[in-house]
Order: C-alpha cells, then sequence, then structure tokens
C-alpha cells in the first residue's frame, strides 16, 4: 500500500502567514486563487487577499467554481493561469473549490493530459511550473490531503461524475486556516463535521485499512464525539 500525503500542513496558521512560509522555497511572486462565491464573499478571505498583496505577491482569483465542478472549469482555470503565469495554485474553499484546482493545475502543468482518462500510473511531471496549496474551508472534504478529484460532464443529456486520482496532485502543502470554519454558519459547519465523521468511520471499516489509517480514523472520531456537543 501507497500511503501519499501533503508535505507540508500547517495547522491553525492563517492562509497569508502560511504562504509566506512555503514561498520562498520556490520563489512564489504570482498566486492564483480558487475559490467560489460563498466563500470569497466572506471577510476573512477579503482580509486574506488584503494580506497576500501587502506582502508583495501578484493575486489573480477565480471565484466561480460550482458545487459539482466540470471539466470545462478545469479548462477554463488552466487558461486562466496560463495568462497569468502562475507559480502557485491557492484553492480556498470545500471540495469542490479543490477538485476544480487540482483539475486545472493538472492541465497547466500537462497540457496533453487528458483528464477523462487520468492514469494513476503514468507519471505526470507536476511540479515544474507552480506548486498547488490547498486551504479547505470545510472539516469534511479531505481532498486537501489526498490524490483524488472530482469532475462532471454532460454525456447523452445526463451529468456523469468522473472519479479520478492521481499521486502527483496531492497538493504540497495543506494550510487548515480554522477562522474559516469559524465563519460558517453553524448548521453548516456541523455538517461538515458529521461529514468527516462519516470518513474516518468509512476509513475505520474499509478492506483496506490498516494500523496507519486505524490510528487516523479512531482518533478523529474520538476528537469529533468530544468537541461536536461544544
Amino acid at each position: 500500500m501507497e500511503i501519499v500525503a501533503p508535505r507540508s500542513i500547517l495547522y491553525r496558521e492563517n492562509v497569508d502567514d502560511a504562504i509566506e512560509l512555503i514561498a520562498p522555497r520556490r520563489n512564489v511572486k504570482r498566486i492564483l486563487v480558487v475559490s467560489d462565491k460563498v466563500i470569497s464573499s466572506t471577510r476573512h478571505f477579503s482580509e486574506t487577499i488584503e494580506e497576500l498583496k501587502k506582502s508583495g505577491f501578484s493575486i489573480r482569483v477565480i471565484d466561480w467554481v460550482s458545487p459539482e465542478p466540470s471539466f470545462e472549469e478545469a479548462k477554463q482555470i488552466a487558461k486562466e493561469a496560463v495568462a497569468f503565469q502562475a507559480d502557485l495554485f491557492l484553492a480556498i474553499g470545500g471540495g469542490s473549490v479543490i477538485d476544480a484546482a487540482k483539475g486545472g493545475y493538472i492541465l497547466y502543468e500537462n497540457p496533453d493530459v487528458v483528464l477523462e482518462e487520468l492514469n494513476p500510473f503514468e507519471p505526470l511531471g507536476l511540479g515544474e511550473k507552480a506548486l498547488l496549496v490547498a486551504a479547505p474551508t470545510t472539516c469534511g472534504t479531505g481532498s486537501d490531503a489526498s490524490f483524488g478529484l472530482v469532475l462532471s460532464k454532460i454525456e447523452n443529456g445526463v451529468k456523469r461524475k468522473y472519479a479520478l486520482g492521481h499521486p502527483e496532485i496531492v497538493p504540497y502543502a495543506s494550510i487548515l486556516d480554522t477562522e474559516f470554519l469559524e465563519t460558517l454558519p453553524r448548521d453548516l459547519l456541523r455538517n461538515t463535521v458529521l461529514d468527516a465523521l462519516s470518513h474516518a468511520v468509512e476509513a475505520y471499516v474499509a478492506t483496506t485499512a490498516n494500523d496507519y489509517t486505524d490510528a487516523l480514523a479512531e482518533r478523529v472520531v474520538r476528537i469529533i464525539m468530544e468537541e461536536l456537543p461544544r
């Protein structure tokens, strides 16, 4: 079994502070921020973008990712990245936003890839042009620390979802900026926590579970059951 994870997990760090730690490793100057309208309308998002600009980064914001992102959205993100010459993709949002950013990142780094036919066993050569960094704004996504992504397309008048994956698309870093969670409506926050709980239980009972994953799953369940009532 192969276990892949981000190179860095920055816990309880504001996004702007975390980026300032990451940027010198690759001389990052131009950041393409991928998000959605819900997140981009929050005060903390606006403050984050302003702080990044004050630190000298050039910023372009894409905030039109849909709840069920499509292959076309991924292609459009890649086009925006090419025009901007991004050297860091920063996905701020839930799983949909992070998945869309992953798709765009693949096409930016390797335009010849056909996303619908993504093969996890063929090397992609990612990371030559840019880094991919994720800042999840919900508890249950997991996309910020995994090699999976889900994109959709219309086929014969029906929307079809493709569950894809590749070990090279695990984000370089996951930034756990808890202030984004604090801005969520209480009901939505609770629902995302229950999503995380369901993922932990699924991981624990999975036929591919092992000592490493069991340790994480058990701890997640314990934390949620202790903290959720508060």
